[in-house]
C-alpha cells in the first residue's frame, strides 16, 4: 500500500463553537469564505472544513497564531488557507512573514483533503509555519486499494517553514498528491534538522505532476531534497530555485526510491551543488556556487546585490503555468531582464532605461527613437517605460502614439511597460479585463501591415517584452517570427481602451512564426497578465506550423479571445486561437463569441487544459461558432494527460456543431479526457465529443464489433454502460456500482465515466457534464471486458445519466457513448 510518511495520529476531532463576530460571505463560484481572527476561530473554521460540501476559503489576519494542540484536518472540500488579511478580512497583504502559524514543539500539523468528488484541493498560501518537533504534511487525494485513487492537488505558494527540527526519522517537510498536481511557488524551507536523509519529501501519486518554482532551501549538510513518483509516470519541474546548506557540505536533489523510466525530471536556470536523478534528467542554466544569501542564520535569505548574487536576473520567465508577478514578500517581480532565482525579487536592474515622453512618430523622446537606441547596442537590455505629460506637466491619459509607418523591427532585449504611464492601472478582474490601459499604439490613418515586430532572422538576442498597451489598425499588430524568451502580458488588441477605438486586425492579432519556437509566453497565471485579443479577420493568436517547443516554453495562457475586456460581449475573431505548431500549452483562457473556431488544434502534441470556451464571463454562450475545440492535429491532449484528473478539465459548451470535434481521418492520438463538455448545438444537443471521419459526416458514429474500423482517433469504440446498483442511501453523491462492458482491440485502455442532468435526445447519448472517476482496464485478447466501477452519483433523483469514454495506450479517445439513466437499478443502457 500506499501512503505518504506522516506517522499515524489521533486526528482532532472536536468542533469549536462557530464565532458569530466572524466573516462568511459566498463568492460568485458559491465557495465558502470565512474569516479567523484568533486561534480559537482559526480551530473552528478548520474543524468545520471538515464537514464541508462546496469549496471552502479560510482567511486569515495578519499575526501570530500560538497553536495550542495539535493541527490535523482532512478536510471533505476543496479548501484554501490564505494570510495576510487586515481587520475583518477587509483587505489582503501577501507576505510569508505576516500570518504565522506557530505549532509548537510538542504539535503536529497536518493539512488534507483525502477524498473528494471529483477531485481534492488544498492551497495554502501567504503565510510562514514555525516551531515543531514533528513532520508538517499537506496532501490532497487518498490512494485506494483494488480501486481508483481519488485524484487530488495541492499547491504551497508564498510561504516560509522554519524551525521544524524532526527527531523521528521523518523528513520534516512533505507535501504529497494523488494523480493531480503539487504545484510549490515563492516557498521558503530554512533551519530545518531530522535524521532522515530527507530534508524534504516531495511525492507525486498514480501519475500526477510537480512544479516547484522560485523556492529557497537552506537545508543540514547531507540532508536532501527528495523527490518521488511512486513507480508512477510523473512530470517533474523545478525552476528558478535554490537548494543550498548555508553551514556547508551536500544536499542535493535526488529521487527517493525507483523512478518509473518514464518519469521526466527538469531542471531550469537553478542553484544547486548536484541532482542525483534516475534517469537523464533535463538540466537547462544551472550555477553551481554559493547563490550568497545576506544572513541565513538569521533567516535572511534575500540575494546580494554587492557583489551581485549569481542568482539575481538570471532566472527564466517561461515557467508552465505562468511567472508569478511577485515574490514570497509580495514585491514586484520581475526587476530587470529577467526573474532572480529563489523565492526573492531583489530591487537590483541590469537593465537601462528608456523613456518616452511624447507621443510623436520620430525624434527625441518618441518610442520608435527609443527602440533605435535600443538596437543600437543590443548587448545591454533596454526597459522602454513611459512618462508622457502635457504642457502643465499633468499625465496624459490615454496616450495615443500615431504611427505614419510601421515601427523599427526589434532586434534587442527590449521591455516595453505601457503600465509605467503615470495614472495607468493593471487588471485586478478575475475573470474580465479591468486595466486602465494608457498607451496606444495605432496609425496615423488607414492601416499599416505591422505594430511591433520581431523579424526570422533576428539573433537570440532579439527579445521583446510587451505590457500595458493597446494597438489597433494594423494588418498584424504583433508579429513574432524570431527572436526568443518573449512575453506578452496586459495588452489590448482591438475592441475599445479608455474610449479610443483600436480596429481588429485585417489578418492574425498575435502571429508567431517558426523561428520564434521555445520561448514565448502570451498571458500569464495572474490577473494582471491576461490580455484582451479580438475583431481579427483571422485569428486571435496563430501559432504557425514548424513552432516546435514544450509546453513549459510555449504558452498560451489566461487570456480573454473574442470578447471585450468587460467579458460579456463579443469581440469575434474568426478563430480565437489557431495552433499549427507543436509542443505548446493552451491553458486557462475564456475563448468565446469568435465566429468560426474557438480554439483550432492543426498542429501535434500541444496541451489544452482549464480553458472556458464558448460562454462569457455570465455563463452565457453565443451560439455563432462552428465548433468550441477543432481538432485536425495528433498526440494532442484535450483536458487530462495520463492519469489525470478534473482539474485539468476545459468547460466547454453553446457551441453550434459540437463540443471537441476530431476532424480528420489522420487525426489520431487525441486525447480528450475529464473535460465538462455540454450545453453544445442549438438545442443543448450538440455532441459531445464527435469523431469526423474526412468524408463522413458530423453526428455520432457507432461501435463496430472488433473496433478494427478506423478513422479520426481510430474511431475508438465506447464502453456501454450495463446496470447500475445503488450501495447506500442517499441524494446527494450517492455511492453506487456501475457494470459496464466494452468490446475493442485488446489492450490497455483509461475508462471515464460521466454524469450528466439529461439525455442527448438526438443521439442517445448521454454528455460529458461532471466527470465522476476513471479507471484502467485491461481488455483481453477476445476484445470483451465486462468490469464493474464504484462511483457516486450526483443527482441519483433528477433523471439523469451515466455514459463514459474509452482512451487507448495511443491517446485515441471514443465519443461519449450511450446512456443509462440512474434512476434504474440493474437498467440496460438506451442503445
Amino acid at each position: 500500500m500506499r501512503t505518504f510518511s506522516f506517522r499515524p495520529i489521533q486526528r482532532l476531532t472536536a468542533v469549536f463553537g462557530v464565532l458569530l463576530a466572524s466573516f462568511i460571505c459566498m463568492s460568485s463560484a458559491s465557495a465558502l469564505e470565512v474569516c479567523a481572527n484568533n486561534v480559537t476561530s482559526l480551530k473552528s473554521w478548520l474543524s468545520v472544513g471538515e464537514i464541508q460540501s462546496q469549496p471552502f476559503k479560510i482567511k486569515i489576519v495578519q499575526g501570530t497564531y500560538l497553536m495550542d494542540a495539535d493541527t490535523i484536518f482532512n478536510f471533505s472540500a476543496p479548501t484554501t488557507i490564505e494570510g495576510g488579511y487586515t481587520v475583518n478580512c477587509a483587505a489582503r497583504v501577501v507576505d510569508a512573514a505576516n500570518t504565522v502559524i506557530d505549532i509548537g514543539q510538542t504539535h503536529q500539523l497536518f493539512w488534507g483533503q483525502q477524498i473528494a468528488s471529483p477531485e481534492a484541493q488544498v492551497n495554502v498560501d501567504g503565510m510562514t509555519f514555525r516551531n515543531s518537533g514533528n513532520q508538517v504534511g499537506i496532501s490532497a487525494g487518498k490512494y485506494i486499494i483494488f480501486a481508483s485513487n481519488d485524484p487530488g492537488s495541492v499547491k504551497i505558494s508564498n510561504t516560509r517553514f522554519t524551525q521544524i527540527n524532526v527527531n523521528l526519522g521523518e523528513p520534516p517537510i512533505n507535501f504529497g498528491a494523488y494523480t493531480g498536481s503539487i504545484n510549490i511557488e515563492n516557498v521558503q524551507i530554512d533551519h530545518v534538522s531530522t535524521s532522515n536523509t530527507c530534508g524534504v519529501y516531495v511525492s507525486s501519486n498514480d501519475g500526477g505532476s510537480v512544479t516547484i518554482n522560485h523556492m529557497t532551501a537552506d537545508l543540514p549538510a547531507n540532508r536532501d531534497f527528495c523527490l518521488s513518483d511512486h513507480d508512477d509516470y510523473t512530470q517533474m519541474y523545478i525552476y528558478n530555485s535554490i537548494l543550498w546548506s548555508s553551514v556547508g557540505g551536500l544536499t542535493v536533489f535526488r529521487n527517493e526510491g525507483a523512478m518509473n523510466p518514464n518519469t521526466s525530471v527538469a531542471f531550469f536556470n537553478d542553484i544547486y551543488v548536484a541532482q542525483i536523478i534516475a534517469g537523464v534528467p533535463i538540466v537547462q542554466d544551472p550555477v553551481f556556487t554559493n547563490p550568497m544569501w545576506i544572513d541565513p542564520a538569521n533567516g535572511n535569505y534575500r540575494l546580494k546585490t554587492s557583489p551581485v548574487s549569481p542568482g539575481i536576473n538570471t532566472g527564466s520567465p517561461l515557467i508552465f503555468g505562468g511567472e508569478p508577478s511577485a515574490d514570497i514578500e509580495g514585491q514586484i517581480r520581475v526587476i530587470g531582464s529577467a526573474p532572480d532565482r529563489g523565492a526573492y525579487e531583489s530591487a537590483y536592474n541590469d537593465q537601462s532605461v528608456l523613456v518616452v515622453t511624447n507621443t510623436l512618430d520620430s525624434g527625441v523622446g518618441s518610442l520608435r527613437q527609443a527602440i533605435l537606441d535600443s538596437n543600437s547596442s543590443p548587448s545591454i537590455a533596454k526597459s522602454i517605460q513611459f512618462n508622457i505629460r502635457d504642457q502643465n506637466l499633468l499625465p496624459i491619459c490615454p496616450a495615443v502614439i500615431a504611427l505614419n509607418s510601421s515601427l523599427p523591427a526589434v532586434d534587442s532585449t527590449i521591455n516595453i511597460d505601457g503600465y509605467t504611464q503615470p495614472t495607468s492601472t493593471k487588471n485586478t478582474d478575475a475573470n474580465a479585463f479591468n486595466a486602465n490601459l494608457c498607451v496606444m499604439i495605432k496609425p496615423a490613418s488607414g492601416t499599416l501591415p505591422t505594430g511591433l515586430r520581431v523579424l526570422s532572422g533576428s539573433g537570440a538576442g532579439a527579445s521583446l517584452t510587451m505590457r500595458g498597451l493597446g494597438l489597433g489598425g494594423f494588418g498584424q499588430p504583433l508579429l513574432l517570427l524570431g527572436g526568443q524568451s518573449h512575453v506578452i502580458a496586459g495588452n489590448q488588441f482591438g475592441g475599445i481602451a479608455h474610449g479610443v477605438s483600436l480596429p481588429g486586425a485585417g489578418l492574425s492579432a498575435i502571429n508567431i512564426g517558426l523561428n520564434a519556437s521555445g520561448s514565448l509566453i502570451v498571458g500569464g497565471i495572474n490577473a494582471a497578465d491576461r490580455n484582451v485579443i479580438g475583431g481579427a479577420g483571422t485569428s486571435g493568436i496563430s501559432i504557425q506550423s514548424g513552432v516546435a517547443s514544450t509546453p513549459g516554453n510555449c504558452q498560451v495562457i489566461n487570456n480573454l479571445i473574442g470578447l471585450t475586456p468587460g467579458g460579456v460581449s463579443a469581440l469575434a475573431n474568426a478563430y480565437g486561437i489557431q495552433i499549427s505548431g507543436s509542443g505548446c500549452s493552451i491553458a486557462r483562457n475564456r475563448v468565446a463569441g469568435n465566429s468560426a473556431t474557438n480554439i483550432w488544434v492543426q498542429g501535434n502534441s500541444n496541451v489544452v487544459q482549464q480553458n472556458l470556451v464558448g460562454f462569457n464571463t455570465q455563463n452565457v454562450g453565443f451560439l455563432t461558432n462552428t465548433d468550441g475545440i477543432l481538432v485536425t492535429g495528433s498526440g494532442n491532449s484535450i483536458g487530462a494527460g495520463g492519469n489525470g484528473g478534473a482539474i485539468t478539465a476545459n468547460i466547454v459548451r453553446y457551441n453550434i456543431a459540437g463540443g471537441v470535434v476530431v476532424k480528420s481521418n489522420s487525426a489520431t492520438g487525441n486525447s480528450i479526457n475529464a473535460n465538462r463538455i455540454y450545453d453544445n448545438g442549438s438545442a443543448s444537443n450538440g455532441m459531445d465529443i464527435d469523431l469526423w471521419p474526412t468524408n463522413g459526416v458530423a453526428g455520432p458514429t457507432a461501435n463496430d464489433p472488433g473496433d478494427v474500423d478506423s478513422g479520426p482517433n481510430q474511431l475508438q469504440n465506447f464502453p456501454i454502460p450495463k446496470a447500475l446498483v445503488y450501495t447506500a442511501a442517499g441524494s446527494i453523491d450517492r455511492p453506487a456500482t456501475l457494470t459496464v462492458q466494452l468490446n475493442t482491440l485488446p489492450g490497455i485502455y483509461r475508462v471515464d465515466a460521466y454524469f450528466s442532468n439529461a439525455i442527448n435526445s438526438l443521439s442517445n447519448r448521454g454528455h460529458a457534464e461532471v466527470i465522476l472517476t476513471h479507471t484502467t482496464v485491461l481488455v483481453p485478447a477476445s476484445g470483451n471486458l465486462s468490469f464493474s466501477l464504484p462511483i457516486l452519483v450526483p443527482n441519483p433523483n433528477a433523471g439523469g445519466v451515466i455514459s463514459l469514454t474509452a482512451t487507448d495506450s495511443a491517446g485515441n479517445t471514443s465519443e461519449v457513448g450511450t446512456a443509462l439513466s440512474t434512476d434504474s437499478i440493474f437498467a440496460d443502457g438506451f442503445d
